[in-house]
């Protein structure tokens, strides 16, 4: 894989959409000792340290994992039970999938 060869080892903080909902929802409430403690657990929960290369890993992992299912799925409904039609959509599926993708 082209991350691998590439090696960028650049640290990025990953952030849930989650943090800013909860961030702003503890921001609406008054000021305290617990509310600072609360926000800072949701902080670290919520966001994780990773490297470039570590998430193109995950994300390319991910992907492939994704592929799996509908791959059987679609072999059982060929093989088994003579349709064409689904893999006529999950060439077209596939194809968007691969151009829309993060990783290219």
């Amino acid at each position: 894989i082209k991350a691998r060869k590439i090696n960028d080892r650049t640290p990025i903080t990953l952030s849930n959409p989650l943090s800013s909902v909860v961030q702003s929802q503890l921001s609406k409430g008054g000021s305290g000792g617990t509310n600072d403690m609360v926000k800072n657990l949701a902080g670290q929960f919520l966001s994780s340290q990773t490297t470039v290369m570590e998430y193109d890993l995950k994300q390319a992992k991910s992907m492939s994992n994704s592929l799996l299912f509908p791959l059987a799925f679609n072999w059982f409904l060929h093989f088994k039970m003579n349709q064409v039609q689904p893999l006529l959509f999950q060439t077209a599926n596939g194809i968007s999938n691969l151009i829309y993708s993060p990783l290219f």
